[in-house]
């Protein structure tokens, strides 16, 4: 997630508090335990690529929603078929 959080702009501050989404809550990020699970990051004015290639890593993500971000720019990445937990709304 600090990837993402490093190549996105106009981030939410509750990003810069922390390294650990997990341990000091993102705005946006839900875990369980230590891992991220749902990113419900809609209309929050994001501004970057999406076509970074970390998606693949969030193994235990069930939810994604980054909708009504214009400044979000290229493809998802094809590593978001390796997320085998993520459901369709």
């Amino acid at each position: 997630m600090m990837r993402y959080r490093d190549s996105w702009n106009n981030t939410p501050s509750s990003l810069e508090d922390s390294d650990d989404p997990c341990g000091v809550p993102w705005e946006g990020v839900s875990c369980t335990g230590a891992r991220v699970t749902e990113l419900s990051l809609s209309a929050m004015g994001l501004i970057g690529e999406l076509a970074t290639g970390y998606i693949g890593q969030l193994s235990e993500l069930t939810s994604l929603d980054v909708s009504f971000n214009p400044g979000l720019t290229g493809q998802i990445s094809v590593q978001i078929s390796f997320l085998r937990k993520l459901k369709t709304p």
